[in-house]
């Protein structure tokens, strides 16, 4: 079941990062546990910490990765991303936010203002749509 936005931000506040949120909702159908998808995806919230890649794209990359046939994982990456910038705008963290998190600066900013708390589960919930629509063949 795809978590609420609500739900989402209470996962942010407790520590998990987009990719986290996105890899985990996955896991059980995937052959993992939550635990163990957490470590995996722990290195790629804030685009890397260096604000590139979103970690809801990061995320829903290692989940195409996981699900699909060998074959088939460069192109279902391939509309993942196109679907996803479609639908956000951009793959890239630091124009989703407006921010550089790698900046600390910034990314104290982005924290204490609650942009990442209120804005982050936007991208996470479009990866889950486009991954549910791309992989239900598969999950």
């Amino acid at each position: 079941m795809k978590p609420t936005r609500n739900e989402l931000s209470q996962e942010f506040l407790r520590g998990r990062n987009c990719a986290q949120c996105v890899l985990g909702r996955y896991a059980q159908s995937l052959g993992y546990d939550v635990e163990e998808t957490d470590r995996m995806a722990a290195c790629f919230g804030g685009g890397m910490f260096m604000g590139d890649a979103c970690g809801a794209v990061t995320g829903a990359l290692m989940v195409i990765g996981l699900a699909a046939e060998q074959g088939e994982a460069k192109e279902k990456a391939l509309a993942f991303e196109e679907a996803f910038r479609a639908k956000c705008g951009s793959c890239r963290c630091r124009d989703l936010l407006g921010c550089d998190l790698s900046d600390p600066q910034q990314e104290q900013a982005a924290v204490a203002s609650g942009k990442l708390i209120e804005y982050c589960p936007t991208p996470v919930l479009a990866a889950m749509d486009i991954l549910d629509e791309l992989l239900e063949d598969v999950l």
